[in-house]
């Protein structure tokens, strides 16, 4: 019988995570106080055993479909007018219809011709509420205030970036959110613009709504 001696290998080649075992918690739970100076004041913790008698929700993203999606979002013909019908809405021509005889690529340049229109006055108004926004934030504003003009601003931005190409965001959102299954969080890092996660499932539900007035029910 022989007998092979394998030495032990180089400590240098042995991988070693330096971050692994630090600032391992001996509490699941635990939050630290501090006062206005920046000195903790001391932790309120949960032990254990406390948190193993407790119960826990884990919310997981389902990369499927939420809801059963109608027929009319993988019809390409249907989801065109329905596009712009919303697009029309968006203008402010809430009862008047669009006329079905002008071809589709006409009536969708005359739209975007009129959202990109609208391009200067949204500017001017970002411009006056950033100018606010300054001012009330050196006079000492409170916290609800600032959270509400810096949402109004975020929200004229957004509407700014997506004006001159809302049909192709549009377009974008169907597909990936309803074909492709994605989840808004999905959607909202790949489109951009701006459009945040609830901005992406609100233009489904306008969708929805504006199918539902022309007569889609499925």
């Amino acid at each position: 019988m022989k007998i092979t001696y394998c030495p032990p290998g180089s400590a240098l080649t042995l991988p070693f995570d330096d971050f692994q075992f630090q600032r391992f918690r001996n509490r699941p739970v635990a939050r630290a106080k501090f006062d206005s100076g920046g000195v903790c004041l001391g932790h309120n913790q949960i032990s254990w055993n406390e948190f193993g008698v407790m119960h826990v929700s884990l919310h997981k993203l389902n990369h499927s479909r939420r809801k059963y999606a109608p027929r009319w979002f993988f019809n390409n013909a249907a989801l065109a007018e329905i596009i712009l019908q919303q697009l029309s809405r968006r203008l402010g021509h809430w009862k008047k219809p669009l006329d079905s005889k002008i071809p589709k690529g006409e009536r969708l340049e005359k739209l975007q011709h009129q959202l990109a229109g609208r391009v200067p006055f949204l500017t001017a108004e970002l411009t006056e509420h950033c100018r606010q926004y300054v001012e009330a934030k050196r006079a000492g504003c409170s916290d609800e205030e600032k959270k509400s003009r810096e949402l109004q601003i975020q929200i004229l931005d957004s509407q700014i970036a997506t004006a001159r190409r809302m049909a192709q965001i549009l377009a974008s959102i169907c597909f990936f959110y309803v074909r492709m299954g994605w989840n808004s969080v999905d959607v909202s890092n790949e489109i951009g613009n701006g459009l945040s996660p609830v901005a992406i499932r609100q233009c489904i539900r306008r969708l929805k709504l504006t199918a539902h007035s022309m007569g889609y029910t499925d």
